[in-house]
């Protein structure tokens, strides 16, 4: 691989944020493959193992692009850090409309975020990373939505109970992990007041997606 000779240092906390990306995407991967052996809906077998390898790609192109930069790979488990990831609730969700709702909240956060961090980085190359991933998070979130949609047609009550649910949970985590990176110094106050700036009108934004 062909490395990136970028003329300044990538920060720690830009080092630790994109291992956390690269480590979300892979829990992300992970939990949909599990689903997709617990269901009997083949559709639904065959829409979690194509998420479940979106995902896990999504884990590969960091991690290829922290090769390229010469970015440590740091290990990031949910029993060695204080944070405790969204992903951590995904093993006790056994309902797959709760599953589906589950993760579709979380995925309408990640181009708004990737978006700040865009702003943010002073590396071109992550801004083309992210750039790309913010594209094919469209996919992701549009057949998970128009699923749910048709379930709630069909009167499954579940779904705006369980949409509701983890949007309060995702907002909670969210502002959780928006005071770990002010601790990481400088550069990452800098970023989360970009964030900040723009949190109340994509927090609207984000349960306007979910009212339908």
């Amino acid at each position: 691989m062909e490395k990136t000779n970028e003329s300044f240092k990538i920060s720690n906390a830009e080092t630790i944020m994109l291992n956390a990306y690269a480590a979300n995407e892979l829990s992300g991967g992970l939990a949909g493959g599990r689903m997709a052996r617990i269901i009997s809906d083949s559709f639904l077998r065959y829409k979690f193992v194509w998420h479940c390898a979106e995902e896990t790609r999504h884990a590969y192109v960091w991690y290829e692009l922290m090769r390229e930069l010469n970015i440590p790979s740091l290990e990031i488990h949910a029993s060695t850090t204080t944070q405790k990831s969204y992903w951590t609730y995904a093993k006790d969700i056994k309902n797959v409309i709760e599953y589906l709702a589950y993760v579709h909240v979380y995925e309408l956060r990640v181009p708004f975020h990737f978006n700040m961090h865009k702003e943010w980085t002073k590396s071109a190359r992550i801004k083309e990373v992210l750039q790309q991933l913010i594209k094919e998070e469209g996919p992701h979130l549009s057949w998970i939505r128009d699923y749910l949609k048709k379930e709630k047609e069909k009167g499954n009550y579940i779904v705006d109970i369980a949409l509701k649910k983890y949007l309060e949970l995702e907002k909670e985590n969210y502002r959780s992990d928006l005071k770990y990176l002010e601790s990481l110094g400088k550069e990452a106050l800098e970023f989360v007041k970009i964030i900040r700036r723009n949190l109340k009108e994509q927090e609207k934004k984000m349960l306007d997606a979910i009212s339908f």
